[in-house]
């Protein structure tokens, strides 16, 4: 098979998918509890965290966070450092890449967090930050909480719990070069690439209430925010 490696602007070959020599790399999130925006203080780490303070964001869907300014995530690697000075929008970035990095996969973030609805949605964006400042987009993925164990049931949420959440992003094969530094925003709602969740808990399709959703992100010790890396040497 034949996959476009961004960042190299390359084809390769493999006989498999993810190509063969991949490996999963955990890495974590990490703050003081001011990881929103940009200039927040989130970062990514192979370190495990110790004790940490967790971060909050409100998710409104009265005033959703914008896929590409207002389109869908069709138009390639554009840059999002416009949504990243919301406050609604959790940072994480690595330091800057001394050695390529390629990954080659499917990118999951797993992590815990409590929320002051029954339902909500997670996005998470993964980007590519490059020298000259830009956070361009390379590929993202969503969990509507209430299916959070599948889709063949739907479990809402008890308000204010602490929970466990995965979410899986779309497969991506890109080179983090030297200079470049990997980055996920965490946030709320991704509009409208994704429908907007009105946080009720009600049927989402027909629901005319619009509800704002305080969420805290953990990523201490007990509760470690991981981020696996499908990495190809």
């Amino acid at each position: 098979m034949h996959y476009f490696m961004i960042g190299e602007n390359r084809w390769r070959d493999s006989g498999s998918w993810p190509p063969a020599g991949t490996r999963e790399q955990c890495w974590y999130l990490h703050s003081g509890g001011n990881a929103n925006t940009a200039s927040g203080d989130g970062t990514i780490t192979e370190t495990a965290p110790g004790t940490e303070m967790p971060d909050l964001f409100v998710s409104d869907p009265a005033h959703p966070v914008l896929s590409n300014r207002g389109t869908h995530n069709s138009l390639g690697c554009y840059d999002r450092r416009e949504e990243e000075t919301r406050a609604d929008v959790l940072v994480y970035t690595m330091p800057v890449r001394e050695k390529p990095l390629a990954v080659t996969g499917s990118v999951r973030l797993r992590f815990h967090a409590a929320v002051s609805a029954p339902d909500t949605d997670f996005v998470v964006h993964l980007l590519d930050v490059t020298p000259d400042g830009r956070s361009l987009w390379l590929t993202d993925g969503v969990l509507r909480a209430r299916y959070r164990n599948g889709t063949e049931k739907a479990e809402l949420l008890v308000p204010n719990e602490i929970t466990e959440f995965e979410v899986v992003l779309n497969d991506i094969a890109a080179a983090f070069l030297p200079g470049h530094a990997l980055r996920i925003e965490l946030c709320g709602q991704n509009f409208p690439a994704y429908g907007r969740n009105p946080n009720t808990g009600n049927e989402y399709t027909t629901d005319p209430e619009l509800r704002c959703a305080a969420v805290t992100v953990y990523h201490d010790a007990e509760h470690p925010a991981e981020l696996l890396l499908p990495v190809l040497p």
